[in-house]
């Protein structure tokens, strides 16, 4: 399997079938590589997964809010990851799902497999009988630049109460501008 970037996508009919051709920046020495690649796969029919593009976030904004985590859980005395974790639940990015009481258990383990941040929160019981109300928290994994900038401002503020250095606020937003770019 492998991923390259690539736009103006050009659907054609041909017979009553439909052909999709696309254009990509492959340098002319990738060519090569591209069609090595293509044919390496020896198949008569492939699986596609065409997604629209975006440059993932920047790992200096991420690894900053690591940094402060752990400066935190350090000052507070618990885990980075409860630091985290008390921050995507304030954040609150999440869905909420009526599930049956037999499989809670079970949903709610299968979702804390996705990350770190990946968190459930039993809410109530649901309208339904025997069925759970649970709160899914997305992990930061799959944040966008608006929800992201809102976890490290919520840190950076939580850090500046316990009297932690943190970055001017200038630099802090050169960092999320930088970030904003990539995303």
């Amino acid at each position: 399997m492998f991923t390259f970037t690539a736009s103006e996508p050009v659907l054609k009919i041909l017979s009553g079938k439909v052909e999709i051709s696309f254009q990509t920046d492959y340098k002319s020495y990738e060519i090569d590589a591209l069609t090595e690649k293509i044919n390496s796969l020896n198949a008569d029919k492939l699986t596609l997964k065409v997604s629209k593009f975006r440059k993932g976030r920047s790992l200096n904004a991420n690894k900053y809010m690591w940094v402060l985590c752990g400066k935190l859980a350090e000052k507070l005395n618990i885990t980075k990851d409860e630091v985290y974790r008390e921050h995507i639940r304030d954040i609150g990015v999440f869905r909420t799902a009526e599930i049956d009481e037999k499989a809670a258990d079970t949903m709610i383990h299968i979702w804390g497999l996705r990350g770190r941040g990946w968190i459930t929160e039993r809410l109530d019981h649901a309208e339904h009988e025997g069925f759970v109300l649970i709160a899914f928290y997305y992990g930061s994994s799959v944040y966008n630049t608006k929800q992201m900038s809102r976890l490290i401002d919520a840190i950076v503020h939580d850090c500046k109460e316990q009297g932690i250095e943190t970055m001017t606020p200038n630099e802090l937003q050169a960092l999320k501008e930088a970030w904003k770019g990539e995303r």
